[in-house]
């Protein structure tokens, strides 16, 4: 008995539609997979976007009764915060623009002609006075005792008074101030006494 020779066409035919025959089916599967998953993700996506919904409906009815129960006290407190918060973001954004920023100096006009940068700063002569260039302009300031300065002692028959000090003249009937470093004395007649003995 012989034996029927395979016929190698009909075997690459036959592999190639077994083949195909899979590559069909998985791709069937991965359609149906698919169409599942979208079916599911669309079902899920909606009660997400039905929970948001609730949700913002929600936090808005709270907020509006929040909102309701406060006094005008606490809604100006809340005013107040924002303007300083909102003060602070322009100055820091103020202080951002001028950084980097060159001040202007100053000329010393009136004391040594010579010309100061910003920050830098004389003293008079007599120490009464400070000024100190502030980005083209001059901040004075004078010192205490130059604006009340203290009053002169006065000297008077070899003694030393204070100012504001009276006493006597010496002459027995006028009397003496010392006046921030003059002396100023009375200047009446004093009247002087019968010699003893005589009426």
């Amino acid at each position: 008995m012989t034996e029927p020779k395979l016929n190698e066409d009909s075997l690459e035919d036959k592999g190639q539609e077994a083949t195909q025959d899979i590559h069909e089916t998985i791709d069937q599967e991965q359609q149906t997979d698919s169409e599942k998953k979208d079916e599911s993700n669309g079902s899920g996506s909606k009660w997400l976007l039905i929970l948001l919904i609730l949700a913002v409906v929600v936090i808005g009815g709270i907020y509006l009764y929040d909102r309701s129960q406060e006094n005008a006290a606490a809604e100006e407190a809340e005013k107040t915060a924002i303007e300083e918060t909102i003060d602070g973001i322009f100055d820091s954004i103020n202080d951002v623009i001028n950084v980097g920023q060159e001040k202007n100096s100053c000329v010393a006009t009136t004391f040594d002609g010579n010309t100061y940068e910003h920050g830098q700063s004389y003293t008079t002569e007599d120490g009464c006075q400070t000024c100190e260039c502030n980005d083209g302009s001059w901040n004075c300031q004078v010192d205490d005792e130059c604006l009340n300065p203290p009053k002169a002692d006065c000297t008077y028959n070899g003694e030393t008074y204070n100012a504001g000090d009276t006493f006597p003249a010496g002459d027995d009937c006028n009397t003496c101030e010392c006046s921030d470093g003059a002396v100023d004395c009375t200047s009446e007649i004093c009247n002087e006494e019968p010699p003893e003995g005589t009426e």
